[in-house]
């Protein structure tokens, strides 16, 4: 059985979201080191992805 983690690895590939994807791991771990609440690890996720595609523009 896949993990959490993995399907929403798998989820970020299907989705061709390459940077969300590659911060990810980091991503994970300030939220379990309780740096960052939930809301805050999707929001960076997101920011992150707009950010390189607003920057391909």
């Amino acid at each position: 059985m896949m993990s959490v983690t993995e399907r929403i690895r798998q989820s970020l590939l299907a989705l061709h979201m390459a940077r969300a994807l590659e911060t990810l791991d980091h991503t994970l771990g300030r939220l379990e080191k309780g740096e960052i609440s939930a809301i805050e690890a999707i929001d960076d996720l997101l920011a992150e992805e707009l950010n390189l595609r607003e920057g391909r523009r």
